[in-house]
C-alpha cells in the first residue's frame, strides 16, 4: 500500500443510520472516519460487535477458569511448583485483562 500524502477522495453514499454507525465505530476505535474505512476496506481488519466480543471474551474467561482449576489440582500434588505458580499468575493476569476489556465494551 502506498504510504504518503492522501490527496484523493473516494465518496460513497450511505443512509443517515449507516453514517451514524460508521461514526460510532470510528469513535470507539479512536480513529477518524477515513482511517476506519481504510482499516476495514484496505487492510481487511474485521471488527466484532460488542455482543460478539463479549461472547468471545466470556468463552476465553471460562476456558481460563478451567485451566486455573487444573493448575490448582496439579499444585496439590507438588508438580514443579515454580512453573505452576508462574502459570497461575499468568492466568490471573489474563483474567484481569479480559475483565477490563469486558468493562470497556
Amino acid at each position: 500500500m502506498e504510504l504518503g500524502k492522501r490527496g484523493e477522495k473516494c465518496e460513497i453514499r450511505v443512509s443517515t443510520s449507516e453514517k451514524q454507525k460508521i461514526q460510532e465505530l470510528a469513535s470507539q476505535l479512536g480513529l477518524s472516519v477515513s482511517a476506519t474505512v481504510r482499516q476495514i476496506l484496505i487492510q481487511r481488519h474485521f471488527f466484532f460487535s460488542n455482543q460478539e466480543l463479549n461472547s468471545v471474551l466470556g468463552q476465553i474467561r471460562d476456558t481460563l477458569s478451567t485451566i486455573s482449576q487444573t493448575l490448582n489440582n496439579l499444585n496439590t500434588v507438588n508438580v514443579n511448583n515454580s512453573t505452576i505458580t508462574q502459570l497461575q499468575t499468568d492466568v490471573e493476569e489474563l483474567k484481569q485483562t479480559i475483565a477490563a476489556m469486558e468493562e470497556k465494551f
